[in-house]
């Protein structure tokens, strides 16, 4: 199954000691597969993703590092709003079941209107935090990240909603 990863060398490194899986640190109440490696290392891997067969194209990376960009920003909001859904009105919920969703304009429209409007070069190389399977931006884009921080601060329209009513949102 890693043999069908688009960073299949990466992963296995120096070979395979064994695999475990262990609570996701960023999402807890999600789990991530690990790759214990000979040498000791570690690095996670989907293995949903390696059974999709599908590569990462740049578009894929481009909206990773976008929404990495933004995420203390998101956090941050999540920790200062009260929690309780903007739609059902709940708020007996444990904190990882509230998310933070952008509301009119959605984040699809925040990125293709930001894209539309920037004069710096859109990024195509990206690196990857392997331990937590981000992509973020290079140095080398760091004024472009800049850009796309601010503007999406200045334009975005958070809110709280449930894990529930966020699943059931209509995406556009």
């Amino acid at each position: 199954m890693i043999k069908n990863h688009p960073s299949c060398l990466e992963k296995i490194g120096s070979g395979i000691d064994y695999f475990y899986i262990q609570p996701n640190p960023l999402v807890k109440k999600y789990y991530q597969t690990m790759i214990k490696r000979t040498d000791g290392s570690e690095t996670d891997f989907s293995w949903v993703y390696c059974c999709q067969f599908k590569e990462r194209t740049n578009t894929d990376d481009l909206l990773r590092a976008m929404r990495n960009a933004i995420k203390d920003d998101i956090i941050k909001f999540k920790q200062q709003s009260t929690l309780k859904c903007i739609n059902c009105k709940t708020e007996n919920e444990l904190y990882e079941n509230f998310h933070v969703d952008h509301d009119n304009p959605s984040f699809q429209s925040l990125k293709d209107n930001f894209l539309q409007i920037t004069n710096k070069p859109v990024p195509t190389n990206f690196a990857d935090c392997y331990i937590y399977k981000l992509t973020i931006f290079k140095y080398e884009n760091e004024d472009f990240k800049n850009e796309w921080i601010e503007y999406h601060n200045k334009n975005c329209n958070l809110q709280i909603l449930c894990r529930d009513c966020n699943l059931r949102k209509k995406k556009l």
